[in-house]
C-alpha cells in the first residue's frame, strides 16, 4: 500500500499554492501549510487563497 503524499499546483494559482492528495494546501510564498476552516452549517473544509490582492474562499475538496 502506497501512502505517499503528492502535491500538485492549483490551476490559476501556479507558483503560489499546491494541493496534496491528502487535502493539505501548501503556500510556496511562505513555505507553510495553510490553515483550513470548517463551515459549521455544512461541515465542508475551506481555505482562502489570494491572487493579485484579491482573496477568494475555496472548498478544499474542489482543489484536491
Amino acid at each position: 500500500m502506497n501512502n505517499t503524499e503528492v502535491f500538485m499546483p492549483i490551476p490559476g494559482y501556479e507558483g503560489k499554492y499546491l494541493a496534496s492528495n491528502c487535502g493539505r494546501i501548501f503556500s510556496e510564498l511562505t513555505s507553510r501549510y495553510l490553515i483550513q476552516s470548517k463551515n459549521r452549517r455544512n461541515g465542508i473544509w475551506s481555505v482562502k487563497l489570494s491572487l493579485n490582492g484579491k482573496c477568494k474562499t475555496w472548498n478544499v475538496a474542489k482543489l484536491v
